[in-house]
């Protein structure tokens, strides 16, 4: 019998809203309710945004934008405008990617409206508890083969994004594919939920972060996961197809 590793643990949920306090226009709050300070300009350009009639599209520029500079507060103040400019528009493009998460680090809790921000922040939360130099890594056999590659020639952290998409010029020029970490490197976005969930697995496996005790997010269902589907999700094992019991009976 495969050993299990618990993929499961108890995420630690939104905090109430009505247990909030108040935030002011130039306040966000994180989920540990700690308030935190937008910037002077980002302030005033969402009351901008706010009364003003932008289009669709020039607010999709700007929350893109912001989610590439890595300033996931002013990015969900965007996205809460676009929902409110355009409801039809947000309501027929809900996906699962679009309902709202938690992510849990260390006991700080922290709401995103999209999931690929609750991806990014845990990213960067774990990046700092990497045992070895990033340049170092990012160079390791083992770290390319469990954590940076995928076992069909995935990439997903990279130096560039011509890295990541070496064959793909039209993915490695989309700002949407990849996003550039605090460290310099790049990660790769263009990945299921699903995808992202085994990408962060990773990380904090090759972190000594445990899941439920360190980290969490509400993005997937709580799972199980064997060694070995663990190994053959990295490419070092092959999946076993069929029952054992019956293969051996024959």
């Amino acid at each position: 019998m495969a050993r299990s590793l618990s993929r499961s643990g108890t995420a630690q949920g939104k905090v109430a809203k009505s247990a909030r306090p108040k935030v002011t226009s130039n306040q966000v709050i994180t989920g540990t309710g700690e308030m935190t300070e937008l910037n002077q300009r980002e302030t005033n350009l969402l009351n901008t945004l706010k009364v003003s009639k932008y289009s669709h599209k020039e607010l999709q520029s700007l929350l893109a934008d912001a989610t590439k500079d890595n300033r996931l507060d002013f990015a969900d103040g965007i996205q809460e405008i676009i929902d409110q400019q355009y409801p039809q528009l947000v309501e027929n493009s809900t996906s699962e990617n679009d309902k709202g998460y938690s992510a849990t680090f260390k006991g700080k809790t922290r709401d995103f409206g999209k999931v690929v921000h609750a991806y990014i922040w845990l990213i960067e939360s774990m990046i700092d508890h990497l045992p070895s130099a990033p340049e170092v890594l990012l160079n390791d056999h083992v770290f390319q083969q469990t954590v940076a590659h995928g076992k069909r020639g995935a990439r997903y952290f990279a130096q560039s994004p011509e890295a990541l998409f070496p064959s793909d010029s039209e993915r490695s020029g989309d700002p949407r594919k990849s996003h550039r970490l605090k460290n310099g490197w790049f990660i790769n976005l263009n990945l299921s939920t699903e995808q992202k969930d085994e990408r962060l697995f990773a990380l904090a496996n090759a972190c000594a972060l445990h899941q439920g005790i360190d980290w969490s997010w509400t993005a997937v269902s709580d799972a199980q996961i064997s060694l070995d589907e663990l190994l053959a999700s990295f490419g070092l094992l092959p999946k076993r197809t069929g029952n054992p019991d019956e293969t051996n009976s024959r």
